[in-house]
């Protein structure tokens, strides 16, 4: 797991796993909001893994108009920390997740 700096407070990161993680940037279209964790689509909402774009690493509020954060589109992640669409399997989302790049593990790294 990495860590997180919050001013002087540190915290475990609670959805990275591994390295050799892949970012981009990534535009939130006016009138959505994401937040770090969150595992998106390309219209910024939720996903169950079939339309999976990427996992947001910055939090971007775009209620006023289209801003711009950072998703990570390969790579490792723990599933129990991210924001995935209402009702979606991990087994599902795993096996989706990894057609697109992106490894989807348990809690202490088991899949």
């Amino acid at each position: 797991m990495d860590f997180v700096t919050k001013g002087n407070e540190y915290a475990s990161e609670q959805f990275l796993s591994g390295t050799g993680h892949r970012y981009m940037e990534f535009e939130v279209p006016q009138g959505k909001s994401v937040k770090r964790g969150d595992a998106v689509n390309t219209t910024a909402e939720l996903s169950d893994g079939t339309d999976l774009f990427g996992i947001v690493m910055e939090n971007a509020d775009g209620t006023t108009a289209k801003t711009k954060t950072t998703v990570a589109i390969s790579g490792e992640f723990i599933f129990e920390g991210l924001n995935v669409k209402a009702g979606t399997q991990k087994a599902d989302f795993t096996k989706a997740a990894r057609d697109k790049g992106i490894v989807i593990k348990g809690l202490g790294g088991k899949e």
